[in-house]
């Protein structure tokens, strides 16, 4: 007994001096493991004394680049984290200017670019650019070739390698993104749908179709057929009514191209980009779709007529007025008080023939470009390396594992069918650069919306010189 008890009293003696067990709190707010504080292996330990890194932002964009002070949202604390890590390890201040990047301000704001890069002020280290306008001033060699900015890693994951691809042409590559974008991966195209109104037309479960490669187009529109209904008597078709497929924008009618895997256009031998518009699958596309937006009864299709036109339609839809809503991921965060319930699809395949589901991102994404007079390449690429590479472990999980699949995702196979979009993301040259070569890579929208009653052939051999007259002069910026 008396063995036991002085047993007994060194147990108790070690449990009274042991370390209390670490929680998840603890783990989070305590120095960063080894694996941790090697976020920036790889790169030059080089510290700057206080340099300021001038990045130019677009007033719309500034909520993805800078926070300043942490907040308790897993978003914010994670762009903060990231700027406050590489603005420690490197001993540098990242001091942001903004700009109005807007649509409407696009003249300006390409304008602005170009003559304070001509100009030689050396006032930008790096430029938030709006990927459908930037491409204007790529004939001025403003920006310099990113393949040549020292310490900028672009074959690494936290670049987009689809992007590096498709976008690099003579071994030039002027703008790029990848995870130091948020925008990127929110600007995505998906689908929603209405679960509720989904079991009361008794139709099955998609994320089963998406799974087991029968999420079809034919699919699609077998799910739409005889939904819309004319609640309010008025003779029409609107928002206030009940619809099939509600979609706001030409934009997403476009992207039904990317989801059926039939590119606008090739490239040649030399890796030159070469429009393909009269290739049979690129007119059976545009028949499609003109067909879907203007013939079938069960889709409303509402084109940006004024600004409210986004927010109207998402109101719309959780409303509880239609089965299918096309959008972007980040609607998925900002119908979050949605009563509606509501899921997230891919946008649907051809056919089942097709292996995998594609998407593309929406052209007011950041594509990032470094000024040819920026004052030292070498410390712009190192520090726009270190912000990517900070996004990657620290930003894109807390938006995609966080904000999307726990916070506005609601229910599991959702969060399965994020991640079958953000892998089918892709995105081609003559879309990207379309604006610059004549609209030839918006052939799709500009038959929708801008030229229903034209036929496509006729459409495309009226316009199809200038489309290659254009995509040649742009393709001088490449020499």
């Amino acid at each position: 007994m008396a063995l036991l008890l002085a047993a007994l009293m060194a147990i108790a003696s070690c449990q009274s001096t042991a370390e209390p067990e670490t929680t998840t709190a603890d783990v989070q707010s305590s120095t960063p493991t080894t694996e941790e504080a090697d976020v920036f292996a790889g790169l030059p330990d080089t510290t700057f004394g206080g340099r300021d890194f001038n990045f130019l932002i677009r007033e719309t964009e500034l909520k993805y680049y800078i926070v300043e002070e942490s907040t308790g949202d897993v978003l914010d604390d994670a762009i903060y984290r990231r700027n406050s890590e590489v603005e420690q390890r490197y001993d540098i201040n990242i001091n942001h200017f903004t700009i109005d990047g807007s649509w409407a301000a696009r003249d300006t704001y390409i304008g602005t670019i170009r003559n304070t890069v001509m100009s030689g002020s050396g006032d930008y280290d790096l430029i938030d650019g709006y990927a459908a306008i930037i491409g204007g001033c790529f004939a001025d060699k403003v920006f310099m070739n990113l393949w040549d900015v020292p310490n900028l890693r672009l074959t690494e994951d936290w670049w987009s390698e689809i992007v590096a691809n498709e976008l690099t042409v003579n071994g030039k590559l002027y703008a790029m993104t990848g995870d130091l974008a948020i925008n990127m991966w929110s600007n995505l195209h998906a689908l929603y749908f209405n679960k509720e109104m989904l079991d009361e037309y008794k139709r099955p479960s998609p994320y089963d179709r998406v799974k087991d490669g029968s999420w079809t187009f034919d699919a699609f529109l077998s799910d739409i057929k005889d939904v819309s209904m004319d609640l309010d008597n008025d003779g029409v078709i609107t928002e206030n009514d009940q619809v099939g497929f509600l979609v706001y924008d030409s934009l997403s009618l476009d992207n039904f191209h990317n989801s059926f895997d039939i590119p606008l256009s090739t490239k040649d031998s030399n890796g030159m980009p070469v429009l393909d518009l009269q290739n049979e699958r690129v007119v059976d596309v545009v028949d499609t779709i003109k067909k879907l937006t203007y013939e079938n009864p069960d889709v409303l299709f509402m084109e940006q007529t004024n600004p409210d036109i986004i927010p109207d339609s998402r109101n719309a839809f959780m409303s509880g007025n239609a089965l299918y809503f096309a959008d972007t991921l980040e609607a998925c965060t900002l119908m979050r008080d949605s009563e509606t319930d509501f899921g997230i699809l891919p946008f649907p395949k051809l056919d089942e023939a097709q292996e995998n589901y594609y998407t593309t991102s929406r052209d007011g994404r950041t594509m990032f470009v470094i000024p040819v007079d920026v004052k030292d390449a070498d410390f712009a690429g190192l520090i726009t390396e270190a912000l990517a590479v900070a996004s990657h472990k620290y930003v894109i999980p807390a938006y995609y594992d966080v904000t999307l699949k726990t916070k506005a995702a609601r229910d599991n196979e959702s969060s399965e069918m994020l991640d079958i979009i953000r892998n089918g993301f892709r995105l081609e040259f003559v879309a990207e650069y379309a604006l610059q070569t004549q609209n030839s890579g918006y052939v799709i929208r500009s038959c929708v919306k801008d030229n229903p009653n034209a036929e496509y052939m006729s459409f495309i051999a009226s316009n199809l010189n200038s489309y290659n007259e254009a995509l040649a002069k742009f393709l001088e910026a490449y020499n």
